[in-house]
């Protein structure tokens, strides 16, 4: 890495989302403030983006390309090796941002030096008055997470404060020096690492919270119809398998050397598989069965896997 300024680095991971990716720069054009020094776009959409420079030229734009997917823990990686800011903020390629998204973490973390990661709370964009979540601490027994507010109108009482959080959904702002210190994001989990990168980070001593006075705005399909929570996998089949194989690979870190420990977490599975199973039926069309098959494959990896 590069010598640092005290500004930050904005990094974009992205995938087959041409549009959500201009939308989510034309909202970081109207809301830096002068505290982004950089944006670095890590690309293994299909075909290279070679009009995204073009279209935001005032805009410090870095952008890689792969023609061979890499996936999004290894993405970020190489954003992070490139990133020149004393803090790197994360962002989700299916979000827009205002002024508050980026301003109110970075003041936060720059202001207590205990701090190691920033997230604001996320809204859902087409309609900012519902909660996609304020915070995602772990469950009791840290099986899961608790999502607080999901899918709740906003609570005056739940924001403007400091909550505690045990994973980094959808935008984070990261101190770059601990991030580098814990040595970056897991590549075993390449599309979950995150709420292991945050659980690595409060291991190593670094306090991470959700700023619940600052909002990013997540653009996913809102609640009511059946399966609404399955977009991004109907859509992505190897998805479904890396992140089904990724939450033994989460829950066998977290609770290393348990007695038992694939019994322990073949109890607990079902609370997330079950819902997603009815909606790939529901839901699959035509991919119905390769969903399944995925989620499957999914789950007897990530249990051979386990230690």
């Amino acid at each position: 890495m590069t010598d640092t300024n005290p500004g930050m680095s904005i990094i974009i991971v992205t995938h087959n989302r041409k549009q959500m990716l201009r939308n989510l720069l034309s909202s970081v054009r109207d809301s830096s403030g002068g505290i982004v020094g950089q944006i670095i776009i890590v690309d293994d959409s299909d075909r290279e983006d070679g009009q995204c420079r073009k279209d935001f030229p005032d805009l410090p734009i870095d952008y890689v390309h792969f023609s061979k997917r890499i996936f999004i823990s290894k993405a970020k990686n190489i954003a992070l090796s490139m990133s020149t800011g004393e803090f790197s903020y994360f962002i989700d390629d299916d979000n827009v941002v205002t002024g508050n998204t980026l301003q109110i973490p970075y003041d936060t973390i720059r202001n207590d030096p205990q701090i190691g990661a920033v997230m604001p709370a996320v809204l859902y964009r087409d309609d900012p008055e519902l909660v996609w979540v304020y915070a995602t601490p772990f469950r009791r027994g840290q099986w899961g997470f608790q999502l607080v507010g999901r899918n709740l109108p906003r609570d005056p009482k739940k924001e403007n404060t400091l909550l505690d959080t045990d994973a980094l959904p959808n935008a984070s702002i990261v101190r770059t020096a601990a991030a580098i210190e814990i040595g970056g994001f897991d590549e075993s989990l390449e599309v979950n690492s995150s709420a292991f990168f945050c659980y690595r980070l409060k291991m190593a001593g670094w306090k991470a919270v959700a700023n619940t006075g600052s909002f990013t705005f997540h653009d996913v399909e809102l609640p009511g119809s059946f399966g609404y929570w399955t977009q991004h996998q109907l859509a992505d089949p190897e998805r479904v398998m890396r992140e089904t194989r990724e939450w033994f690979g989460i829950m066998s870190r977290v609770h290393p050397g348990m007695k038992n420990f694939r019994v322990h977490a073949m109890a607990h599975f079902p609370r997330v598989a079950l819902p997603n199973t009815a909606a790939y039926l529901a839901r699959g069309g035509k991919e119905r069965t390769r969903l399944l098959f995925c989620q499957l494959r999914g789950m007897m990896d990530g249990l051979y896997r386990s230690v």
